[in-house]
């Protein structure tokens, strides 16, 4: 079947009214790179790229760009066939084209898709890609493995694999070495992975001698973590040689390297659940991809943006080093929603690099003064989100159950929709959209619309379709103004359940916004619950309760706003 194309002419008015889905041919010089790069960089194979030049010079290209037409934009970005793209360039010839009007997130994501779910990725690709759409899934590990449709052994091997330094990845990825060798090698500093990657390949040792070997690397108790009670008198310990043979004044030393592991894992694992009391999602260096990672704070995002918005994100995290001997240190206020920030820091200036650890890894801090931000955004997590709507569908089902208004405008929007009737004055034919036009509708307006559905629904409907209630009504509370607010307000509750859902610094700023805080300072006891964990602080709070029954926290009421 032949490609049917739109031909495009150099006026650029005519990108600028290209639809979602046209098929186009354009000169290569009207595809501009992606606003993000390209995730996949990498040497090109020259006698394969010869391959395909011939093969284009012959027949053309046959499959298609996929370029990406962002809103408020005349050009074409490009999001998937870069290779292709280059090899047009070097012939002059044009290129064929799909246009996508998406989201900038969608637009990411198939980006990320087309350069990321390929058989051609090299090693170190698919460790680079593990790490960026892991990072960018909030460190989701079977989010991450569906969208790569990898199994669950491959991303964790890639994922442990992103410890290793950089010497050892390219020699895993020109074959020198072989994946099991990088696993093994993988928990140990970059100093002794280079030392035994250059063993290995020296004296072809294979991944089962290496274990062997790798077991009695001595490592320094100095730079352990972990308590070392036990350690003074183990029989691993060098302390008992360290007079032998001339050897005084060395350090003591482990010669059981997979205990040693074991327990700076068990201390490392400890540390963190600590972490995520305080901070909520914390993630390990080795597995973020630090191009997608910006520091939020308030001189960055502003006082409003940061308190009411960034603070309580599900993409605001802290990474932590599992660099060894680095392991533990903690960067907070770390956003993984690259597109987000750049929004909201947009217009800024060129952003400036700030090295937060080892292993080659940099996290990007913000620009020093941005733009006033174009909007508030509060992203709670997904099963907090779900609460709250769910309670708040539940007050609207209470408030309006007895009002005879909302029920006449139920009952003609559902047999509207129920009837599939469209007629031309409501906008949109979701059950949502017919409702918000119900609302404003007067008794007339409604029997008529009633009247019309009817007819249509016995005479010419064929199937039923149905909406997501919770949104429907919200968008009858926001509509009833005040009291349903109010109703809003009374079904949250402050109770055990609810609060730890909450990271420990957003409880802090609940009792801040209830009146906990001033009546805690008022018994002299508020400093001391500043530093209660997450548990004993949620008690707290559920023994005092605010004063106003009608108390609700801003992250729950933002989704009436």
């Amino acid at each position: 079947m032949s490609l049917i194309v739109q031909e495009l002419e150099t006026d650029v008015s005519d990108i600028c009214n290209l639809p979602h889905g046209a098929n186009i041919v354009v000169s290569p010089s009207k595809v501009a790179e992606f606003k993000h790069k390209n995730v996949r960089q990498r040497p090109r194979n020259k006698a394969k790229d010869d391959e395909i030049i011939q093969s284009m010079k012959k027949d053309g290209i046959r499959d298609q760009l996929k370029v990406w037409i962002e809103d408020g934009t005349d050009y074409l970005q490009l999001l998937g066939g870069y290779g292709r793209l280059e090899k047009a360039m070097l012939l002059n010839i044009d290129v064929p084209c799909k246009v996508y009007r998406i989201s900038e997130a969608d637009a990411m994501r198939i980006h990320l898709q087309d350069n990321t779910q390929r058989e051609d990725l090299s090693f170190i690709e698919e460790v680079n890609a593990a790490k960026t759409i892991y990072t960018l899934h909030n460190c989701d590990f079977e989010t991450t493995r569906v969208e790569l449709g990898w199994s669950k052994t491959k991303l964790r091997e890639r994922l442990e694999i992103a410890k290793c330094c950089s010497k050892v990845k390219a020699l895993v990825d020109q074959s020198k070495l072989e994946l099991g060798h990088a696993i093994v090698l993988a928990p140990y500093s970059v100093e002794v992975q280079e030392e035994k990657a250059k063993q290995i390949i020296d004296n072809n040792i294979s991944v089962k001698a290496l274990r062997e070997i790798i077991g009695k690397v001595q490592l320094k108790l100095s730079d352990a973590k972990f308590d070392k009670t036990e350690c003074a008198g183990c029989e691993f310990n060098t302390k008992d040689q360290l007079n032998l043979f001339g050897s005084i004044g060395d350090e003591e030393r482990c010669r059981k390297s997979s205990c040693y592991k074991e327990k700076t894992t068990q201390w490392l694992q400890g540390i963190k659940e600590v972490a995520e009391e305080k901070y909520g999602k914390v993630i390990y260096l080795s597995q973020t991809d630090t191009k997608q990672v910006n520091m939020v704070s308030e001189k960055v995002m502003g006082s409003e943006q940061f308190r009411d918005g960034c603070s309580n994100c599900e993409s605001k995290v802290a990474v932590m080093s599992d660099v060894p001997g680095r392991e533990g240190l903690i960067s907070e206020n770390q956003c993984v929603d690259p597109i987000c920030y750049k929004e909201l820091t947009s217009p800024a200036k060129a952003a400036k690099k700030q090295t937060k650890s080892t292993n080659e890894a940099e996290v990007t801090t913000a620009p020093s003064k941005v733009g006033e931000a174009k909007k508030t955004v509060f992203k709670p997590t997904a099963k907090l989100t779900q609460k709250n709507r769910e309670q708040i569908r539940s007050a609207g089902g209470e408030l309006f159950k007895q009002d005879g208004r909302t029920f006449a405008v139920m009952q003609t929007a559902a047999l509207i929709q129920s009837s599939g009737y469209k007629p031309s004055e409501i906008k949109g034919y979701s059950f949502r959209d017919i409702v918000k036009h119900c609302i404003t509708a007067d008794k007339e307006t409604l029997q008529r619309l009633g009247t019309e559905a009817f007819h249509h629904l016995i005479s010419k409907t064929d199937t039923v379709a149905h909406a997501n209630m919770i949104d429907v009504m919200i968008d009858l509370l926001k509509n009833a103004g005040q009291a349903g607010e109010d109703a809003v307000r009374m079904k949250w509750k402050m109770d055990k359940e609810t609060l730890s859902m909450y990271t420990t610094q957003a409880l802090l700023m609940i009792c801040e916004q209830s009146g906990i805080e001033k009546k805690l300072e008022e018994k002299g006891s508020w400093k001391k619950v500043c530093k209660l964990k997450q548990a004993d602080l949620i008690k707290v709070m559920v023994d005092t309760q605010p004063d106003s029954p009608l108390f609700a926290p801003n992250e729950y009421l933002i989704n009436i706003k």
